[in-house]
């Protein structure tokens, strides 16, 4: 829980700074971030009808996007629902900065530059070396198919395109719910994976090994993988995370791992969204992991946003909402890597209509850290390629 604190500013600018309460958060308060403030005047929403929406900062400057169940960008809510715009998975193309942007899809969707040739869910994308790895699942998905949640969850696979994003294909690599990996999403560093401090891939999954397929009943649990860049299409080259033992421990069996986030005290509802996202911040070097969570009697609406000073932490709370923004239907989160600069950063995300923050669409939103004198100056990283202006 936060306290919130309302102001209004000239111009009828509404800013919400969020403050931790550390009784009311899974880990304890973060020393380097206070808090965050929001500019609710800043949203911007497309893509109706669309979901998910993880992203990543290609080579070519350019942002790339994965939704789901819809038409993708310029697109209405009517024409997301029905053929031949609508698609169960969609790539899209994002130019420009966030208060002038425009996105063209180029797999699936509306005005497609490519059709789509599978379907099914992702909720990770990340560029390394001019190549887009995707995570979809599940691996059993032909073009249209919309893989119900659960069956798209439970199960993914690495896809991998050569040619941002017009093609793909598909490598039979499986992390699934007894891996401890449903709904994945990879770590990204700067633009084409810039300032990544080893060769490592990392990809974060919500542990639903608990569950039975069908109800999702998540652990509130968070784990970890990571495999070379260079070996991703090979599945024996994964390792996962087993907690530290004086330094960080790496098994190659799945069933050894340990989590390497807890959320001990959020409400894992059947059916809960809690797919992770994770972004390395370069001006203080500190990883920020996303986590939403479910509320009492809904399984999405809260948010939690952690860092640490690794890819394993240890954690400490930047933002813990049970309802962020007022919003009971907002279920995912990301920051686009190309949009934080200094201390100021817009958020990706979306959730589920009805609802007044995170619609069924694409949504972004300025945010500000607001840092604490023990936080490393900004622009400490002289070797960090520089994002936009924001």
């Amino acid at each position: 829980m936060r306290k919130n604190i309302f102001l209004l500013i000239p111009l009828l600018i509404t800013i919400f700074v969020f403050i931790p309460d550390a009784f009311g958060a899974p880990y304890p308060q973060s020393s380097a971030i206070s808090g965050i403030s929001w500019d609710q005047s800043t949203l911007k929403r497309t893509a109706y009808g669309s979901d998910n929406f993880p992203t990543t900062w290609a080579d070519d400057d350019k942002i790339y996007t994965i939704w789901g169940d819809g038409a993708g960008f310029n697109a209405t809510g009517d024409e997301s629902g029905v053929e031949p715009y609508r698609v169960g998975l969609g790539v899209a193309r994002i130019s420009g900065s966030p208060g002038s942007f425009s996105a063209t899809n180029v797999f699936g969707g509306k005005n497609a530059l490519n059709q789509d040739t599978f379907g099914g869910k992702s909720y990770g994308i990340v560029s390394i070396g001019g190549t887009l790895y995707m995570l979809q699942g599940p691996e059993y998905s032909p073009a249209g198919d919309e893989a119900g949640g659960f069956d798209a969850a439970t199960e993914s696979t690495i896809g991998v395109s050569d040619d941002h994003g017009a093609s793909w294909w598909r490598t039979g690599v499986i992390l699934n719910k007894d891996d401890g990996f449903c709904s994945p999403g990879f770590l990204n560093y700067g633009k084409d994976y810039a300032g990544a401090p080893d060769d490592y891939v990392y990809i974060y999954g919500r542990d639903c090994s608990g569950g039975d397929g069908s109800t999702m009943q998540t652990t509130a649990k968070i784990s970890l993988a990571r495999v070379s860049k260079y070996s991703l299409t090979n599945r024996s080259a994964y390792e996962f995370y087993a907690g530290t033992n004086g330094s960080n421990n790496w098994v190659s069996s799945s069933s050894n791992r340990k989590p390497v986030f807890i959320n001990s005290i959020g409400y894992p509802e059947p059916g809960s969204y809690d797919a992770p996202s994770a972004i390395y911040y370069p001006d203080i070097g500190r990883y920020l992991l996303f986590v939403t969570h479910g509320t009492p009697g809904s399984p999405s609406g809260g948010l939690g946003i952690y860092d640490g000073p690794s890819p394993w932490g240890p954690w400490t709370t930047v933002e813990y909402e049970d309802s962020w923004m007022g919003s009971d239907r907002f279920f995912y989160a990301n920051i686009p890597t190309k949009w934080i600069s200094g201390n100021s950063f817009y958020m990706v995300f979306t959730g589920t209509t009805p609802d007044s923050i995170a619609e069924d669409a694409y949504q972004h939103m300025k945010g500000t850290f607001i840092l604490s004198s023990t936080a490393r100056p900004i622009g400490y990283n002289p070797n960090a390629i520089p994002a936009c202006d924001l």
